[in-house]
């Protein structure tokens, strides 16, 4: 057994919801290498009988299997179903008791022996390392595969100052398009450089993961694709606003305090 949380947020709940959380815990359930820990992180509004009775029959099937489910509530608000609110998971991860945790996005699933794979470099690599991170594939909504994401680090000459696998600042700033969901964090680390930070929307984890490696710790991926993502298009925010917050990122990564960060929304003169 790992000494590790898995966080799924949860922003509401119906049968679709019902549906995804099956798949995502079954992915928790079949792993070879077990975690310590379940955090589902729900809104304090969550009050459906249903969840609720959903709620107790699993708790029960994870005792069987010494893993712990704690259903943590808060008053976060999601920005747009099904992704994960930025705030939502700064509130569950505070709760995390553990040396390492994972967020599992609602519609995502771990491959069998990921946490397995992640234990086995635990044990085996020199260097100390921050974040494991998966190859992931990424299908469409349809379930359509799409691409896979995070598997720049294993080409040759792309990272040029790092062995393969390593993430570097420089490397970042050519292929920014990652994914984090699935990766292996270190807790300590990751409330030493300051966390995520709740008002920089869209690239949270992209400034985060910036920010890891400008403060010199490292960010590791490992070369198997264990962690499918579903990608969801429908993002609401307009284009000058994730303009804005993209430019933001590239000067607050420097800062582990979030510092004040305001979109002003420009009007157009109609006159």
């Amino acid at each position: 057994m790992m000494d590790l949380t898995v966080i799924i947020p949860i922003g509401k709940w119906d049968e679709e919801v019902q549906k995804y959380l099956d798949r995502a815990l079954d992915s928790v359930f079949n792993q070879k290498v077990k975690p310590s820990e379940i955090i589902l992180g729900t809104h304090s509004d969550l009050n459906d009988n249903k969840y609720g009775e959903y709620l107790d029959k699993t708790v029960k099937e994870f005792e069987m299997i010494n893993i712990t489910i704690t259903n943590k509530c808060s008053d976060y608000v999601f920005e747009h179903y099904p992704h994960n609110s930025v705030t939502a998971i700064i509130d569950c991860v505070k709760a995390v008791k553990t040396k390492y945790f994972t967020i599992l996005e609602l519609t995502d699933q771990f491959e069998p022996t990921w946490f397995e794979n992640v234990d086995r470099y635990i044990s085996t690599l020199d260097k100390d390392i921050s974040i494991y991170l998966p190859i992931c594939k990424v299908f469409n909504e349809n379930g359509e595969f799409v691409r896979f994401l995070n598997e720049q680090w294993w080409a040759n000459g792309f990272s040029k100052d790092l062995d393969l696998g390593y993430v570097d600042e420089e490397g970042l700033k050519v292929m920014f398009d990652m994914n984090l969901s699935g990766s292996i964090i270190n807790k300590n680390d990751f409330d030493e450089i300051g966390g995520l930070k709740n008002n920089i929307k869209l690239y949270f984890w992209y400034e985060f993961l910036l920010r890891l490696v400008y403060n010199s710790k490292n960010a590791f991926v490992i070369p198997k694709s264990l962690y499918n993502h579903v990608y969801f298009t429908a993002i609401n925010i307009e284009t000058d606003e994730a303009k804005f917050y993209w430019d933001a990122v590239q000067n607050e990564y420097y800062f582990n305090a979030q510092r004040d960060l305001t979109y002003n929304k420009k009007i157009e003169d109609v006159t």
